[in-house]
């Protein structure tokens, strides 16, 4: 069977998106909804999963139902009668008396959980969102330390000026307790957090309040109330609410954070996170989820009856935390037994090998042009490389559409347009990097080669690209980036610092 590949659902996405921009009675809100609803529908639902051209697959009953779990938001309906209106003026293939059966979809319960799509997230930490006066600096610095801090709303009242410590990057972890003293006491930030709590401390400073708490809001310490003005803003103001379809609030950006470091790290995440909190309820209900759609994605719905669930979390939660005590005031956690449960109960419930030696799932061989401004030659070269799989590289490589962001290259091959997804830090058993959008940039496979072996590297300060030999075409160039895709200084320090290395090395005298 040939199913519909990446290229078929740009092609159909690019289709539906143009045909919905011209259809007349509908908003501007409305359209855009349509088209984020329908693009995260052929992606989830559609891609590697339906047989090409049998379009009627496309609404099986069970996608329906399944995406159903994916995205919370009330004009599902109407956006896929759409795209059934889309393909029948569009193929003939369908079917033109094709109805779409809905599956009964029971109304969730109020203890259901709920995480916000990644569009949402973006959305949240964009450009875009519509801000009054002072909520411009502080709505920000809120969402940050909920999504990146994991700090529930007891944690940002609680916060004390004293608990930043903003020349160093770091902010107290208010998850720590006396009944678990060996969490990590001090977190670093991020570069995101770090820019918004700059700007907010400069705002902060003009305010002349004699209050030792951190956030400060409408002139008092942040409490309950004008905590749940922040996020409500977000939902209660029409240009936000048409991006955001659920009510945000604290727990929901920490559990949706939790999510989302699990898929991106295929589960190894959890390590960190247990360093920074207890297990609790966020976590249990984002494995939760991640184990849900790991199972659905491998379709192994056999997996369950193997291994149970409780049986899963026993395994994590149960294993053993060594602490080593570095210096006196300072924990370092060593947490190798939960690193490696989480790997292999994720692998084995995907269903993917693990090799050692190279830390790749698959190996495949193929013909690349090599037209690069670099070296421009007629022939042909074949390059053989090891190429690992996963859901975060995959969709990130979609976001690029498999253009090179240094050569801007987009090669052709026979089932599609191809890219690889370079890890700044590298992803093995030795450097220990992530699969982390943060740690990642889409390049061909001729660049990626060249960023492997520390060829290219990016400058951490300048972001421009450096060579090892600055006669190099690209030699402080700039790679292309989409405005939400921020690397991680952390990953550029370190594969700086290689480069670094082996640059001297080749400049030493022989």
């Amino acid at each position: 069977m040939i199913y519909f590949k990446v290229p078929d659902i740009q092609y159909l996405a690019q289709g539906y998106s143009e045909y919905i921009e011209t259809s007349k009675g509908l908003s501007d809100g409305t359209k855009n909804q349509y088209i984020s609803i329908i693009k995260h529908y052929l992606r989830n639902q559609v891609l590697n999963k339906v047989e090409k051209k049998n379009y009627e697959d496309i609404f099986n009953p069970q996608r329906i139902l399944e995406f159903h779990a994916y995205r919370k938001s009330d004009i599902k309906r109407a956006a896929l009668a759409s795209l059934l209106e889309y393909l029948k003026t569009e193929y003939s293939e369908i079917d033109r008396r094709f109805t779409i059966e809905y599956p009964a979809i029971e109304k969730p319960d109020r203890h259901t959980t709920e995480f916000l799509p990644l569009e949402a997230i973006q959305f949240i930490f964009g450009p875009n969102v519509q801000y009054e006066g002072e909520e411009k600096i502080i709505a920000p610095c809120v969402y940050a330390l909920s999504f990146f801090c994991c700090f529930e709303q007891k944690h940002l009242i609680s916060l004390k000026v004293s608990d930043l410590i903003i020349e160093e990057r770091l902010i107290r972890n208010l998850r720590r307790n006396t009944k678990n003293p060996h969490l990590i006491q001090w977190l670093e930030v991020n570069e995101k957090t770090y820019n918004l709590l700059a700007r907010y401390m400069e705002y902060r400073d003009t305010l002349n309040t004699e209050s030792d708490s951190l956030l400060i809001i409408d002139g008092e310490p942040a409490n309950t109330a004008t905590l749940n003005k922040m996020f409500q803003l977000l939902t209660q103001r029409n240009h936000n609410k048409s991006q955001i379809n659920n009510n945000v609030s604290a727990q929901l950006l920490v559990r949706t954070f939790i999510l989302y470091s699990l898929i991106s790290t295929k589960g190894k995440g959890l390590a960190q996170i247990l360093q920074t909190q207890e297990w609790n309820s966020q976590i249990r209900e984002a494995l939760n989820k991640f184990l849900e759609e790991n199972l659905r994605q491998y379709n192994k719905e056999d997996i369950l009856s193997q291994l149970s669930y409780e049986e899963i979390v026993g395994a994590v939660s149960n294993s053993e935390l060594y602490f080593d005590s570095v210096e006196p005031n300072e924990n370092k956690i060593i947490i190798e037994d939960v690193v490696e449960n989480i790997a292999d109960i994720t692998r084995y419930i995907a269903g993917i090998p693990y090799l050692e030696e190279n830390d790749v799932s698959m190996e495949d061989v193929y013909d690349y042009e090599n037209i690069t401004n670099r070296n421009l030659v007629e022939n042909k070269v074949v390059i053989q490389r090891m190429v690992r799989d996963s859901t975060m590289a995959q969709w990130l490589k979609t976001q690029y559409d498999n253009t090179c962001q240094l050569c801007d290259y987009k090669l052709r091959y026979a089932e599609g347009n191809y890219s690889e997804a370079h890890h700044i830090r590298p992803y093995n058993k030795t450097h220990r990097g992530d699969d982390n959008i943060r740690n990642m940039i889409v390049l061909c496979p001729n660049c990626h080669t060249q960023f492997d072996d520390l060829y290219y590297c990016i400058n951490p300060d300048t972001l421009n690209i450096h060579c090892l030999f600055e006669d190099d075409d690209y030699h402080l160039e700039n790679l292309k980036f989409k405005e939400w895709h921020n690397l991680g200084k952390e990953y550029l320090n370190y594969s700086w610092e290689l480069f670094t290395q082996k640059k001297n090395q080749l400049q030493r005298p022989q």
